[in-house]
């Protein structure tokens, strides 16, 4: 797998990941675990017993930057290829773990009538490169839907949503828990999961700094907060 793929920082330190360290533990995650990973920094905090730093992009692009010798001691993605990728670079990889599952839905303006998806002039996906955007045209291969003839593409899962929201295209395929966020969107169709490989979030220990990060995952408060944020919790 290529590691060039396109992708960017949606929040978290200012510019790519930082090359040095400043004493604090780092977390680089997947832009569709924005939100539940700010939920979840002061229960790293409390069992790092100190500073965890986020870093949020797309897997892609997290991936690539950790191949380049950017600092980490996990990584969160919506797609373990990216941790083989690592493997398969020379990143070493302590421990992963299945995590959370995800599920693809078709989106809409709030305000635009149900499409039939076999006949949209445009759709709004992610770049062939990040996970939303594999998903998605796995999804469309796999209910026989066709390309549109215009196809809008996104850096992330949370880039496709706001390309829907701004109406740069009649329709997205994003993940569930990205529609919560968003009321200038509807679901108007939750993709079969027998459609695409199964959405599943994984975790890649980088360092053994950031055990406590990774065992944190697993409690019943994360847990918790992962469910109410729309992510099904694998055992």
């Amino acid at each position: 797998m290529t590691l060039s793929a396109c992708g960017s920082r949606v929040s978290g330190e200012e510019g790519p990941v930082a090359t040095a360290r400043d004493g604090a533990l780092r977390v680089a995650a997947a832009a569709s675990l924005t939100d539940l990973a700010a939920d979840l920094n002061g229960p790293w905090e409390a069992a790092a017993r100190g500073p965890v730093r986020l870093q949020l992009a797309a897997s892609s692009t997290l991936a690539r930057q950790l191949v380049e010798g950017a600092p980490a001691d996990l990584f969160l993605t919506a797609d373990g290829r990216w941790i083989d990728a690592l493997e398969a670079d020379g990143r070493p990889v302590l421990e992963r773990r299945a995590w959370l599952m995800n599920r693809l839905v078709l989106v809409v303006p709030d305000d635009a009538p149900d499409p039939d998806p076999a006949a949209l002039r445009s759709l709004a996906v992610g770049a062939e490169g990040v996970p939303v955007g594999r998903y998605a045209r796995q999804a469309l291969q796999g209910m026989g839907w066709p390309l549109p003839p215009r196809v809008v593409a996104g850096h992330h899962a949370r880039d496709v949503l706001a390309k829907v929201a701004e109406g740069a295209a009649e329709a997205g395929i994003v993940y569930r828990t990205d529609v919560i966020l968003e009321p200038r969107v509807r679901v108007v169709q939750l993709l079969p999961i027998t459609s695409h490989e199964p959405v599943v979030y994984q975790a890649a220990l980088l360092s053994e700094a950031g055990r406590p990060l990774l065992e944190a995952l697993t409690t019943p408060e994360a847990h918790a907060e992962a469910e109410a944020a729309g992510f099904d919790v694998l055992p």
